[in-house]
């Protein structure tokens, strides 16, 4: 469970994103759950290993196409990979919040 993971790190807090469970840190979301799928924000080579992952995709949290560049959805059936891709989202945002 993520939010279980998380849960000891005081500066991560669940919030909400779209209407969506998410969790933050210093208030910016670094990943949300869309149905059974979770959305990581990556870069980097982070975002381009994610993005190979079987039914990964950009994501699109209106359905209409406009995709969010720095965001990956990640399907429940893949969730092997979502603890390691919710840390590096982790790292990333709380390191590019700080500047």
């Amino acid at each position: 469970n993520l939010i279980e993971q998380f849960s000891a790190n005081p500066q991560v807090k669940p919030g909400k994103f779209f209407g969506k469970p998410c969790l933050t840190i210093n208030r910016k979301t670094f990943l949300v759950q869309f149905g059974n799928n979770i959305a990581f924000k990556l870069a980097g080579d982070d975002h381009t290993q994610a993005l190979e992952i079987e039914g990964a995709e950009l994501l699109d949290p209106r359905g209409n196409g406009r995709v969010f560049k720095e965001w990956v959805d990640v399907p429940q059936d893949q969730s092997a990979h979502w603890s390691e891709l919710a840390e590096q989202a982790l790292s990333y945002v709380e390191e590019s919040s700080k500047s």
